[in-house]
């Protein structure tokens, strides 16, 4: 009889659980909105914030206990939107939940990438080495195990993280004045990158806002990283990604910020300066930088205003404007 007690106590609880797990159970139609929900969050990321947000808020809400995949995806973006709002504890705490929640190896790598920016950006060194070592591990499991990624949004989704890991890596090297670390990380990407991929953008933003080009004639490094950043305004305009579009522009004002350096570029590539549309007279680096401004704060980034102002301020100081520029100045303090 006790026998019989034990199986009927076990069958109950089999049949339970099996009625909590149908309980979560999604239907194909759930599970593709949730995806496409993330997808678009994803796809909105350096054109809209909020819209970001917004999708990425649903994603989450409907995928939670529920779709594992769904609910790591979600609070990657998510934790994306906290770094660029420079909300760094709510960011980490996002990717860390992923470790806790997944063992995927190409979703603790979006968290450790993560995490060596968020470190990166607060000047905490060891804990971005401990992160980037992390991160190599996952590397180069992914590339022991190679054969597990033949699905095509798997590999798109490994050759960003792939080109995002030296990026960050580079930014890194950069800030540290290790510029040739720095050009070695950026080496490291595949230079096949499409020219319509945000990794494309990012990898030629760095190279000409950083100066990590190479040249020993130095008007013609000047010139290439002129050219970097004008090609990434131009391609960042005509897809709409507002945060690249704005940093060209900005990098652009700090290659002229003196009369010297605006003369230099205006005789040389007076052709691409029309291009921007506006006039190409001796205040041009100024409202220059004062367009930059605005795609900036209409993408409400506070890390970017601010440098924004800083960039407007060094012009201003150059031309004696100094009330102004330190106005500028304050108005970044407050961001």
């Amino acid at each position: 009889m006790k026998r019989l007690d034990l199986i009927w106590w076990i069958s109950m609880c089999c049949w339970l659980l099996t009625m909590g797990a149908c309980s979560t159970t999604l239907s194909k139609e759930e599970i593709v909105q949730i995806d496409m929900l993330n997808q678009e969050s994803y796809y909105f990321r350096y054109k809209n914030l909020d819209t970001l947000k917004r999708k990425a808020d649903s994603a989450y809400e409907l995928a939670k206990g529920r779709y594992l995949q769904g609910e790591v995806d979600a609070l990657s973006n998510l934790a994306f939107y906290d770094f660029i709002c420079m909300d760094f504890k709510s960011s980490k705490q996002r990717y860390l939940q992923i470790h806790e929640l997944t063992k995927n190896e190409l979703d603790l790598l979006v968290a450790d990438i993560g995490m060596m920016k968020i470190c990166q950006r607060l000047a905490q060194n060891k804990e971005f080495y401990d992160y980037r070592n992390r991160a190599l591990t996952h590397l180069q499991r992914i590339a022991e195990e190679n054969y597990l990624f033949n699905d095509e949004s798997k590999r798109r989704k490994l050759n960003y993280l792939h080109s995002e890991f030296y990026i960050v890596s580079a930014i890194y090297h950069y800030y540290l004045q290790q510029h040739n670390e720095a050009r070695a990380a950026l080496n490291s990407i595949d230079v096949t990158l499409p020219e319509n991929d945000i990794q494309w953008l990012y990898l030629h933003y760095i190279k000409g806002s950083a100066s990590l080009n190479e040249d020993e004639d130095m008007d013609k490094e000047r010139l290439n990283d002129f050219d970097e950043l004008y090609i990434v305004w131009k391609k960042a305009k005509l897809q709409g990604y507002t945060y690249f579009e704005a940093n060209a522009l900005q990098g652009l004002v700090n290659l002229m910020a003196t009369d010297r350096e605006f003369d230099f570029y205006r005789e040389r590539r007076l052709y691409a300066l029309e291009q921007i549309g506006i006039a190409v007279d001796d205040l041009f680096p100024l409202h220059l930088g004062q367009i930059a401004l605005e795609k900036f704060k209409c993408y409400n980034d506070g890390y970017q205003i601010a440098g924004a102002y800083v960039s407007i301020s060094k012009f201003l100081n150059y031309h004696q404007y100094y009330e102004e520029a330190l106005d500028s100045l304050n108005l970044a303090l407050q961001w």
